[in-house]
């Protein structure tokens, strides 16, 4: 294993407390990461990773207090901005498409430039979607 590869590490500590101290890998890890000034943190009890659906909810875990900053070399590198919270809070590692599906002879594609282009009078009444208090549709 190359140590120097990792530039944190999470130990889960809710087990048997001597999986790490006697694991000779974990002590060399802890041990880089410690002189090089990388972080490691430790969890005793709790939730560790928080898996959901939906930016919305995301916000709403941060705003409770639900989730605390990671500063990882590793996330920013390979998360766009756009993907991840300003204070290392989430990070967003899946993204949703949302299609359009229409009959070509009914409907001009050029009608559907964005998604914005269903608001116009002429789909009045002809789109089928989620209710509009669906989580998915109330982060539009």
């Amino acid at each position: 294993m190359d140590v120097t590869t990792y530039d944190s590490l999470v130990v889960l500590v809710g087990r048997s407390p001597n999986n790490i101290k006697l694991n000779l890998i974990v002590i060399v890890l802890v041990k880089h990461l410690n002189n090089n000034n990388k972080q490691i943190s430790s969890f005793c009890h709790g939730n560790n990773v928080l898996i959901t659906a939906d930016i919305g909810n995301l916000y709403l875990a941060k705003q409770r207090g639900l989730t605390q900053s990671v500063s990882s070399k590793t996330l920013n590198e390979n998360i766009p901005t756009h993907l991840r919270d300003e204070d290392g809070n989430w990070f967003a590692i899946t993204k949703r498409a949302r299609i359009f599906v229409y009959n070509p002879k009914n409907v001009n594609k050029a009608d559907l430039g964005d998604y914005f282009s269903i608001t116009k009078p002429q789909f009045k009444g002809k789109v089928i979607t989620r209710t509009s208090t669906h989580a998915y549709n109330k982060s539009l």
